[in-house]
């Protein structure tokens, strides 16, 4: 079984039409890039929250422990 060489494109991305415009591309890897950089904001975002939440070495000095 032997197969001819072709293009990658060919191969790789068998689902790109070559009749759709190129600004539809650019848009949707536009999108894709705003989606992924919102998601890394927001779990930056959250980190940062719950870093906040956590007392500090100076904070845990002076809060209150159980003692039995």
């Amino acid at each position: 079984f032997t197969r001819p060489f072709v293009s990658e494109i060919t191969i790789l991305q068998r689902e790109r039409s070559p009749d759709i415009p190129q600004s539809l591309w650019l848009i949707g890897c536009l999108v894709v890039l705003v989606c992924t950089l919102a998601m890394i904001a927001g779990i930056t975002w959250g980190g940062g929250r719950i870093n906040r939440s956590e007392p500090t070495a100076s904070e845990a000095e002076f809060q209150p422990s159980a003692q039995s």
